[in-house]
């Protein structure tokens, strides 16, 4: 038999709005009103079942001490749920991926291409070097974007080790010659290759940022994920280790 939802949290579900625009912004019942383009009866009952369960003060607007517990519980849940939907668009998109377990995205930043931005995680990863020494990737496609990276943060002074499967690698040489021209005359672009299947691209940045991006069967984007936990980082570093032997 399914317990019944306690009360309060029943009330901060059906009055989410309400109460997240009371303890974010604050305001008055007008402001409520108004920003949430809901009625005023709605906000008066909103209100009082959101006071009859001790979540917000009887005679102000404040929450309680209770109220804010409940609300930061409840956003936790809701911004953890979210996460794990991302991954799940990912992985069934992608389909089943090698050693790529569900655990490091639950501390990571998943994100998610669209049509406005086919390259979103591509353009995540430019964002998070200014500050990085040195790039660790392995990556399963080669493309314009990835060479232009390459040498531009070679020539920022950070040093990069680049693994590529065999196939890829002569598609470099072949396709891109004078990108390939410049990277191989460059002291700062390590490039390896490797006879394992690299199923999907990682990068981890100095020891502190993991970094993921998984394609489809066409060589595009579905999306990836960035993660500063220390558990996730050391698993990219030992997957990057397991490409090499």
């Amino acid at each position: 038999m399914n317990e019944k939802i306690p009360n309060h949290e029943y009330t901060v579900i059906n009055r989410w709005k309400v109460l997240k625009r009371l303890i974010e912004i604050g305001g008055t019942k007008r402001d409520l009103e108004r920003c949430l383009n809901i009625s005023r009866s709605t906000i008066d009952r909103s209100i009082q079942d959101l006071r009859d369960e001790d979540l917000l003060e009887q005679n102000t607007l404040d929450p309680t001490l209770f109220g804010l517990m409940l609300y930061d519980a409840y956003k936790r849940f809701t911004n953890a749920s979210k996460s794990i939907n991302n991954a799940k668009i990912i992985l069934i998109e992608q389909g089943q991926t090698p050693r790529l377990p569900l655990e490091i995205f639950d501390n990571g930043k998943i994100i998610l291409n669209d049509k406005e931005c086919p390259q979103k995680v591509l353009m995540e990863l430019s964002k998070l070097v200014a500050d990085t020494q040195h790039i660790q990737i392995a990556i399963p496609v080669i493309n314009s974007w990835y060479l232009q990276f390459f040498i531009e943060f070679s020539h920022s002074g950070g040093s990069i080790e680049v693994l590529l499967e065999e196939d890829i690698f002569q598609k470099l040489k072949s396709d891109f010659d004078q990108s390939w021209e410049m990277i191989h005359e460059s002291n700062d672009i390590r490039i390896e290759t490797t006879a394992n299947e690299i199923p999907f691209a990682l990068s981890t940045l100095d020891k502190d940022v993991a970094w993921i991006c998984l394609y489809n069967n066409r060589g595009l984007e579905i999306g990836g994920m960035v993660s500063e936990d220390d558990l996730t980082v050391e698993w990219a570093r030992n997957i990057y280790k397991s490409y090499v032997t």
